[in-house]
């Protein structure tokens, strides 16, 4: 009996040892699938089968996810950050978010809720074209990114443009670049520019399309104009 629980003293070691050893890139659970319970300033709750799971997660899931009923139907894709002293899940609509967050963890200084605040403010594509574009200013408006984190971003970034390019690409986000002409690209880069947020100026151009004065050839110039009067 003595020999017994010994043996289960070493398997419960090593399994300690080996759990404490994950890094961040660990995805022990990579989806959940539950229903909806009450959500916070920055993270949502969902029972599992009687397991209500706390999940991190960014503006962009708070929003969309605000009106929810309590019991509706849920899922998101999840990374699990693994660490020494604590567990956390962060949570995430698509696959695509996913990938970036995971990926911007990869970045030096990076940890979950600098990139989550990224993640929150930026699409992937626009992220990597500020990146190419050496836009500094733009970088250090989203919150806890200063100087020398955007500075640093930029560099990484860049010495793997290639790879970042190949990574956020398989991520599905295909989609969401062609969703504007030239014209509007250049007009929500202004908006950005002049230090609004990238989902609310989205929204404002999406406003633009819907006024019966929208001309689909309108310059770059007049989308801002449009969307200034909205903002």
């Amino acid at each position: 009996m003595e020999a017994y629980f010994a043996n289960k003293s070493i398997i419960f070691r090593y399994f300690f040892l080996t759990v404490s050893s994950i890094n961040t890139q660990s995805t022990l659970i990579s989806k959940i699938t539950g229903k909806f319970e009450s959500i916070g300033p920055s993270q949502i709750y969902i029972n599992v089968n009687g397991l209500e799971y706390e999940i991190q997660v960014s503006l962009d899931v708070i929003t969309a996810l605000k009106n929810t009923k309590k019991d509706s139907d849920i899922q998101l894709y999840t990374h699990h950050h693994f660490r020494e002293n604590e567990q956390k899940l962060f949570g995430f609509l698509d696959k695509s978010q996913k990938i970036f967050f995971q990926a911007l963890l990869n970045l030096r200084g990076f940890g979950p809720s600098l990139a989550l605040s990224l993640l929150s403010h930026l699409r992937s594509d626009v992220f990597l074209s500020l990146c190419r574009d050496k836009n500094l200013a733009t970088l250090c408006r989203i919150p806890r990114v200063g100087k020398g984190t955007a500075e640093s971003i930029i560099f990484e970034v860049n010495r793997q443009a290639k790879k970042w390019e190949k990574l956020l690409d398989s991520g599905n986000d295909k989609q969401s670049k062609s969703k504007y002409n030239k014209e509007q690209e250049l007009a929500l880069n202004a908006l950005l520019q002049l230090g609004y947020r990238e989902k609310e100026a989205e929204l404002a151009l999406h406003k633009v399309t819907m006024q019966s004065t929208y001309d689909v050839d309108a310059g770059a110039a007049e989308w801002i104009r449009s969307a200034l009067q909205i903002l």
